[in-house]
């Protein structure tokens, strides 16, 4: 029994993703202005800060181990305040997250615009290893989600998650002046064959189906005629 645990716990940790994976948040304005917090691992939080036209009151993002399996990332913009301009500005939030999932996994994303400024527009997508995966565009509040999409990891050792906020703030014209914006991007990983299968799967896996075919075998065997 005690060898059947440490199989089944050996095939269990093969299916789970990385346990200490690092965030670094990046942040860019129209002007060119940009800033960088991280890596940390597990948990990254820039706290209140200015760039250009824009005051972030903060970004917080999460991957494991601070973020139980099966999520892989989940970040949120705070307050994000922009103020009143001629021309649209741009701020975009990149929310990278380095871990070492590894080949073609099925992901589950999910999209929201806790508030948004009218004249305003939100965009927010996910990007593996630099390949879109899934996106969300807002004018307004809304959710979108849980989408599924399969996204192609690589062959390792590691692998990136990018949640990606940009926001573009309206003009005079448009009366979108000053004003703010609250978002939030989460990913989990979606459990594949072998998780998903449960102790049956894992007993076949084991070698045990084998057992069950010949035991199978040798009982007909011997109810045979001589």
């Amino acid at each position: 029994m005690k060898k059947l645990l440490l199989a089944t716990t050996a095939v269990l940790a093969l299916a789970l993703p990385a346990a200490a994976d690092d965030i670094t948040i990046f942040a860019t304005e129209t002007g060119g202005a940009s800033l960088a917090f991280g890596p940390f691992p597990g948990f990254n939080s820039t706290g209140s800060f200015n760039l250009g036209d824009f005051n972030i009151n903060d970004t917080t993002a999460s991957a494991p181990p601070a973020l139980p399996f099966p999520g892989l990332t989940d970040s949120n913009t705070i307050n994000i305040q922009g103020l009143a301009t001629l021309l649209p500005h741009t701020l975009t939030i990149d929310v990278a997250t380095v871990g070492s999932l590894t080949g073609l996994q099925t992901i589950q994303t999910a999209f929201d615009s806790v508030g948004l400024t009218p004249g305003w527009t939100l965009q927010e997508q996910v990007l593996v290893n630099g390949v879109p995966i899934d996106s969300a565009t807002f004018t307004g509040t809304g959710g979108v989600g849980p989408n599924f999409n399969l996204a192609d990891f690589g062959v390792g050792p590691s692998s990136v998650i990018e949640a990606i906020y940009t926001i573009t703030t309206g003009d005079l014209l448009s009366g979108g002046i000053a004003g703010a914006a609250n978002a939030g991007i989460r990913v989990d990983a979606v459990p594949g064959p072998i998780v998903g299968a449960g102790l049956p799967g894992l007993l076949g896996l084991l070698g045990f189906g084998g057992w069950k075919l010949r035991r199978r075998k040798n009982v007909s065997t011997a109810g045979s005629p001589a």
